[in-house]
């Protein structure tokens, strides 16, 4: 793509940017506005992220919820505290240890990645 068809986008990467680039670049785009969409103006079966009048606040859960078997609330606010964990406990390895992210992975499911 050049400077004609995509304006400054293409001049900040120095004049041109790839077929790839942009494709990538339309895709995010569509997972941003996706987003926001949901989050503005969620559908009728979507959780909201204000209370609306008349609606009373769920009890906050506390540090680590109720350990509640199955599909249920409980379980999953604690797979999501765990998985930010394990996202967290992942960065802070590859950062100490200065190697790169996929590295660790690799490290950590025994070299199965490469």
């Amino acid at each position: 793509m050049d400077l004609k068809d995509w304006g400054t986008l293409a001049y900040i990467y120095g004049g041109s940017i790839t077929n790839e680039r942009a494709v990538i670049l339309v895709g995010h785009l569509h997972l941003l506005l996706f987003s926001v969409c949901a989050a503005v103006a969620p559908l009728s079966f979507q959780d909201k992220l204000y209370i609306g009048e008349g609606e009373e606040a769920e009890p906050a859960a506390g540090l680590i919820p109720k350990i509640v078997p199955g599909l249920t609330k409980e379980a999953e606010l604690l797979n999501g505290r765990l998985a930010m964990l394990g996202l967290t406990v992942l960065l802070t390895v590859s950062t100490v240890n200065q190697t790169p992210i996929l590295d660790v992975i690799n490290a950590g499911v025994g070299g199965l990645l490469f």
